[in-house]
């Protein structure tokens, strides 16, 4: 029964990552039906990633009121509706409206999920875990992209993506008596009565500051690679959202080796090798190389992107001790998001002003300089 529940959470994961990269793989067709500027899918990632941050902050009453089965399955049912309410838009009004749900079920979902697995499960589960929500995630567009590409337009495309989660909303509500664990207890012990003012402890802002930068990183390929590629580099809408599930295919694939990378390698060489990486898929999209070097550069930041944040909350109990990892943890959560939500849509405004969408990977490139900065930067703080 453990391995069936096993299998099931690795399900739901999967299930959680698969409206993530909607919006993104399927704009550059969406903005012509609601005949809105390309910048307006800013507007779709802040109301989202609002609502996403607002359910993370009363999840864990919510959580601790309905547990953490429920909860997943009513979230999928919501996500399910908000899937299928989104293709049925008549405006882009709706739209909005339509997302606020979505953001919403998919924030409570993510931290009921990661939680539950943090307290029943060792730590390379939770790679693994990771790396299932990419499948998901690289998913989406290729399902996507074949309703774009063979004429059936992206709502389609919404409601074949809605009709999985509807299934996977069926098996977890049918699964509901197999999350009737003992007592839920955190292998973190958290401590209410801190002597130390949680910002003040060394190395904690700067780790902040990298979940902000470093999720607008790994988030803004998922919001704006698809346009690039039809913008700059001539691909049709089809093609773009089929190298959208590639890079996420990528992202994947690097936590799948970091999980196994971590029994050799120290959190902080691994994450340090991811932004390497990172820089140089930056640097080949930066390039007037032919498009393969393109194409290859962007799953290379796919693939430095998928280890680091795991890497990084793995690192919290031993940088900050066990009474202060918790609420760091939400801290970093939150500047995660925050990040995600504000600088992909910062610089498609930009775009919308005349800013040339070649400059894209000159972006990622810069950002990953100041990452690596700031990581290295940490470390030297910890080796002290």
């Amino acid at each position: 029964m453990t391995i069936f529940m096993l299998i099931l959470i690795y399900a739901a994961f999967i299930g959680h990552g698969l409206p993530h990269s909607t919006f993104g793989s399927a704009w550059p067709v969406m903005q012509t039906s609601f005949s809105v500027d390309f910048s307006a899918v800013g507007i779709i990632t802040i109301v989202t990633g609002t609502s996403n941050i607002m359910a993370k902050l009363i999840s864990e009453r919510i959580i601790k009121l309905f547990k953490t089965g429920p909860t997943t399955t009513f979230c999928t049912a919501i996500i399910v509706v908000a899937l299928v309410g989104i293709s049925f838009a008549p405006s882009f009004s709706w739209l909005i409206a339509f997302s606020i749900p979505l953001g919403f079920a998919r924030g409570m979902m993510d931290v009921g999920l990661n939680s539950y697995v943090a307290l029943h499960y060792k730590s390379r589960h939770m790679n693994w875990m990771h790396c299932c929500w990419s499948l998901g995630v690289s998913l989406c567009p290729l399902i996507l992209a074949q309703y774009i590409k063979y004429g059936e337009n992206w709502r389609g495309g919404f409601r074949a993506i809605g009709l999985l989660e509807c299934v996977l909303a069926v098996v977890l509500f049918f699964s509901l008596s197999l999350w009737n664990q003992p007592q839920e207890t955190s292998t973190i012990q958290a401590n209410s009565n801190f002597k130390t003012p949680i910002l003040s402890l060394p190395g904690a802002k700067y780790t902040i500051l990298v979940g902000f930068i470093y999720n607008g990183i790994e988030s803004s390929p998922n919001v704006l690679g698809s346009s690039y590629f039809v913008m700059a580099k001539g691909l049709s809408p089809g093609e773009g959202a089929q190298w959208m599930s590639y890079y996420f295919a990528a992202i994947a694939f690097g936590r799948l080796l970091a999980g196994f990378a971590t029994l050799r390698l120290q959190g902080s060489h691994i994450i340090r090798l991811c932004l390497i990486t990172t820089l140089f898929g930056a640097t080949l999209m930066s390039s007037s190389l032919p498009l393969w070097a393109c194409l290859l550069g962007f799953s290379l930041i796919g693939l430095g992107c998928g280890p680091i944040i795991p890497c990084l909350l793995h690192e919290m109990p031993a940088r900050f001790g066990r009474q202060y990892a918790q609420q760091l943890t939400g801290y970093f959560l939150a500047s995660c998001v925050l990040g995600a939500t504000l600088l992909p849509p910062i610089f498609g405004y930009a775009v919308s002003l005349g800013l040339p969408m070649l400059l894209f990977p000159t972006m990622l490139l810069i950002l990953s300089v100041i990452v690596l900065a700031i990581t290295e930067q940490i470390n030297r703080i910890f080796m002290k």
